[in-house]
């Protein structure tokens, strides 16, 4: 984990490298950032880690790294993408895939990081809070023509959120493809993976969100789930 001050739009982020070990076995190897410019509670950086690394990004990629009869590239999903929708929807879902229910997730979470409780709550909170204002930014900003100061203000007044947040929010907000096509995603795939998983259960919507059974996107996800499609191999 290094600090990436010079990347002022991004708080964290995992890549995925892959490759093998000296006896040939997978080394799945990743780097995990965090960006040291934006202040973080211990509890902020477990529910960042959860999302990043287990069981977010980095599990995903080494599911599909291991399962799937494809290059590296395929651990890549594409930026702005219906491909990232899923990934960050499934990132997102972090609790739901490991608990039975929202309760159980704080208490046992809280037990495991000996924090209390209700700052995981709290934390789970503030992340729906940085969710809407990611999705709603580039709304505010390219649909509405709300200026740079006006998105920021929501950003801090409706979301909660503190400098440099709003910054971020803008950022990307202003942005003609990241703002439209990939901040919405965090909401969008968080919200289909979650009522997915209130259909199908946990562990059948882990088996095709984590590509298991091939590759899919937010939309093929749903079909695969369903019966309505074979995932691409």
């Amino acid at each position: 984990m290094i600090s990436i001050p010079s990347k002022p739009h991004v708080t964290g982020s995992q890549a995925y490298t892959g490759g093998k070990r000296d006896d040939g076995r997978p080394a799945l190897s990743a780097l995990f950032e965090y960006n040291t410019a934006y202040s973080m509670t211990y509890v902020g950086l477990i529910a960042l880690f959860m999302h990043e690394v287990m069981p977010g990004h980095h599990l995903h990629s080494v599911m599909t790294d291991l399962n799937l009869d494809l290059d590296v590239e395929a651990t890549m999903p594409t930026m702005c993408s219906p491909q990232v929708a899923l990934w960050e929807g499934v990132a997102q879902n972090a609790l739901n895939f490991l608990f039975d229910d929202r309760e159980e997730a704080y208490r046992l979470v809280g037990k495991i990081f000996d924090v209390d409780p209700k700052d995981v709550e709290i934390q789970y909170a503030i992340e729906a809070l940085i969710d809407a204002a990611k999705h709603d930014g580039s709304i505010l900003g390219q649909r509405e023509g709300w200026s740079e100061g006006g998105v920021k203000a929501y950003a801090r007044d409706m979301c909660a959120l503190t400098d440099p947040l709003p910054n971020k929010i803008w950022g990307w907000g202003k942005h003609p493809l990241i703002g439209p096509m990939y901040g919405v995603t965090y909401d969008y795939g968080n919200k289909k993976v979650a009522r997915a998983i209130r259909d199908h259960g946990r562990l059948a919507v882990a088996r095709v969100g984590y590509n298991t059974k091939g590759l899919v996107d937010i939309e093929t996800f749903r079909k695969v789930l369903e019966g309505e499609l074979e995932p691409l191999r």
